[in-house]
């Protein structure tokens, strides 16, 4: 993330055409996937109840409650600047900037590029988008731990430790979800000491980090990023208590509410035990997704699915196709939202 980043890299990214790719991957490994493992007797013994009707309408309002937490959150951390529809506008086109790039990138270079165009100075965007990233990550780690300190290894899979398999490391997830925490950790401490301990030497940590060998090639990027941790510092420092506490309650309740959306559709066929658990592994497969490489985890995705819910639904057809539908509205929304919004905000901001 930089500052500096030019308008035109940035717009790239807004492209409507930028929908194609993820769409086809998504499509292409759901229907590989339900076409392989469809079995016609699992659906029939399906209860298609009118609670089925209402676990998904649940889920769909969910969506619904996750898009107002995000604007609230941006709200809070302009200090009331952008109005509800621009708070509506900002998160509709962030959230497309991070559907489609890798999700290690996501959108911070997006959400700071519209937030600048919102007319939040410059000083100030860069802290916000330093807070939202630690936000974030703050969440995904405390979560994990506190799940994992009362669950264990069954975050990943019920398989693990049961005898099916010798090590938990045998099970290829657990080796992407521990480098994705490692990841996470690191540089959310990182983050926590440039922003709030010594700016001055995580700048020169990064700069010296980056100054030999094929890191080289990174080094101006990564001392821009050292540059605006100090900015963003500054400016963080100044935020009263209030400030803090309801960016942190907006995170909670957009995370949670992103991540309940699954528990919704799962009970809307089949009887869930542990809520909790179900709620985990949501949380350890977006751990996860934070490692793939194509745009909003598109593919991985959908092929994680089955693997991280076989255990609660029992067939796996059944359970690639509740994973096409939760794809369909945790991830596709945004998609054709940003291609709605973005010419009209392009509009507004540029006339």
């Amino acid at each position: 993330m930089s500052s500096s980043t030019p308008s035109s890299d940035v717009l790239k990214n807004l492209r409507p055409s930028r929908i194609i790719l993820p769409i086809l991957i998504g499509l292409v490994v759901v229907g590989w996937l339900i076409f392989r493992e469809f079995d016609a007797e699992s659906f029939e013994v399906i209860d298609w109840h009118w609670t089925t009707g209402l676990w998904i309408f649940f889920a769909i309002l969910l969506t619904f409650v996750r898009h107002f937490a995000y604007m609230w959150r941006i709200k809070t951390l302009t200090n009331d600047v952008l109005s509800w529809k621009q708070a509506f506008q900002t998160i509709a086109i962030w959230e497309f900037g991070s559907a489609v790039t890798p999700s290690m990138v996501g959108g911070t270079a997006v959400g700071l590029f519209v937030l600048t165009k919102e007319g939040v100075k410059g000083s100030a965007a860069t802290a916000i988008i330093f807070f939202t990233i630690f936000l974030d990550s703050f969440f995904f780690l405390s979560t994990t731990v506190l799940l994992w300190i009362y669950y264990g290894h069954l975050l990943i899979s019920a398989k693990l430790g049961t005898g099916l398999y010798q090590s938990i490391f045998d099970d290829p997830w657990m080796y992407a979800f521990v480098a994705a925490f490692g990841i996470m950790l690191g540089y959310t401490a990182l983050i926590f000491y440039g922003l709030f301990v010594n700016p001055q030497l995580a700048k020169w940590f990064l700069n010296k980090a980056t100054s030999f060998g094929f890191l080289k090639r990174w080094n101006t990027e990564v001392v821009q990023f050292g540059e605006n941790m100090m900015v963003a510092s500054v400016e963080i420092r100044k935020k009263p208590l209030g400030y803090w506490l309801r960016g942190f309650a907006s995170t909670y309740l957009a995370w949670s509410a992103r991540f309940l959306v699954v528990l919704c559709l799962v009970l809307a066929f089949v009887p869930v035990g542990d809520y909790l658990l179900l709620y985990g592994r949501q949380l350890s497969l977006y751990l996860i997704l934070f490692l793939t490489p194509t745009p909003g985890g598109s593919g991985v995705a959908d092929f994680a699915f089955k693997d991280f819910y076989i255990d609660f639904i029992g067939n796996v057809g059944l359970a690639a196709a509740i994973g096409a539908l939760w794809r369909l509205l945790t991830y596709y929304p945004y998609l054709v939202l940003g291609v709605l919004v973005i010419p009209n905000w392009a509009k507004r901001v540029f006339k």
